[in-house]
């Protein structure tokens, strides 16, 4: 018996699986140029918000499809965060809402929209 204890596979070396760490990083970079770009459009376009959906079936080695979403939806989320973005979180489809009005902007926007409403109703 201790010839074979010593034959088990010590848990640091299965925590780090360079594939696994290759394949988040390259799907992460391929949903942030597609966020990117989204932005770009959506910016041009005078918009406050984008909703992009995110890729549902992920195949991450030695993980489970449950664990390679939340890995890879908690990475977007943390990312869009860390740059000063608002995000909302669908699950079904995947997809995240992400703007950039800050709270001000949104309160007179609402204000002028609650006016608007008001004095239409006196029309």
């Amino acid at each position: 018996m201790d010839g074979q204890k010593n034959n088990i596979l010590e848990a640091e070396r299965l925590k780090r699986v360079n594939e696994r760490t290759r394949q988040v990083d390259n799907i992460m970079s391929d949903i942030i140029r597609r966020i990117n770009c989204d932005l770009r459009n959506a910016q041009r376009e005078g918009s406050h918000h984008i909703v992009v959906e995110l890729p549902v079936k992920l195949e991450i080695i030695h993980m489970t499809l449950a664990d390679a979403q939340i890995e890879i939806y908690g990475n977007v989320i943390n990312f869009l965060e860390e740059k000063g973005y608002k995000v909302a979180f669908r699950a079904n489809p995947a997809a995240v809402k992400i703007s950039w009005r800050n709270d001000d902007e949104e309160r007179r926007r609402k204000e002028n929209f609650e006016r608007i409403m008001r004095c239409k109703k006196k029309f």
